[in-house]
């Protein structure tokens, strides 16, 4: 992204209407205006470009599973 963003620009003349439940699933995403599809890939971009606090999530949550798993198989032996 180069300079300022004009949101007003990219945005004139799009519904901007997001319904009740609405969830961020691929599908969703994907039919989002295409200038807040890109705001989106250059957020994620921008602010984790190697996707380390990604994998940092996932691996706490991975970790978190395994050590119930644990304390529930030592709860059953």
């Amino acid at each position: 992204m180069s300079g300022r963003w004009n949101w007003r620009r990219e945005f004139r003349g799009q519904s901007m209407f997001i319904p009740r439940g609405w969830r961020p699933t691929k599908r969703n995403l994907n039919r989002l205006p295409m200038p807040l599809q890109r705001l989106i890939h250059d957020l994620l971009t921008e602010c984790d470009p190697a996707g380390t606090i990604r994998e940092n999530v996932l691996l706490k949550d991975e970790n978190y599973a395994l050590r119930h798993k644990i304390a529930e198989l030592k709860r059953q032996s």
